[in-house]
């Protein structure tokens, strides 16, 4: 049974600017899950609902390293989940364990 490395992966982020004083900004955080990794995406500040797109950056025991990259909507001020199946993270079958993983890469376009 392969162990999972649940661990907050949280990442601020500024997005871009719709008026010049409006900022967007929002987090997202990762944990393992029965079927991957289910990431949860927070809209902290800005007036209008954004897209969040992000990579996960594992490294297992054995050497193996991988990344998947997913994306998700938030409303204003609102939460929202995105899972990203295991099925669907490279070289996951080749992981014995994971033993870090990161956020990166991230990025917000307001809608």
């Amino acid at each position: 049974m392969r162990v999972l490395f649940s661990v907050c992966l949280a990442v601020a982020m500024v997005g871009c600017s719709i008026q010049k004083e409006e900022q967007h900004f929002g987090f997202v955080e990762c944990a393992g899950a029965d079927q991957g990794y289910l990431c949860t995406l927070t809209h902290q500040q800005g007036s209008r609902p954004f897209k969040m797109c992000w990579t996960l950056n594992i490294t297992c025991a054995n050497g193996v390293a991988t990344a998947s990259t997913a994306c998700g909507e938030v409303a204003p001020l609102g939460r929202s989940t995105v899972l990203m199946p295991f099925a669907q993270i490279p070289k996951w079958d080749q992981c014995d364990s994971v033993v870090s993983a990161s956020i990166m890469d991230t990025k917000v376009t307001a809608r």
